[in-house]
């Protein structure tokens, strides 16, 4: 994954999926500085017109560099 801010690009490494409860905010917590935690909708369900879970992916920072503009 790439990240990009500040003049920089922020290169992860994603290290596990995980599928939650809607109701679970304690999962999203990062556990430390250099993890990064993107959380999207799972299993939508026709019937009910919503999704069931949220499917949570966890990465590590491999490496950061700053962003050289122009030419």
């Amino acid at each position: 994954m790439f990240v990009i801010a500040e003049r920089r690009v922020y290169v992860y490494r994603v290290n596990g999926l995980q599928r939650v409860s809607p109701d679970d905010v304690r999962s999203i917590y990062v556990r430390s500085g250099d993890a990064l935690t993107l959380v999207t909708c799972a299993n939508w369900d026709a019937g009910t017109g919503r999704y069931t879970q949220r499917l949570l992916v966890r990465a590590t920072l491999s490496y950061s560099r700053p962003i050289v503009l122009g030419g």
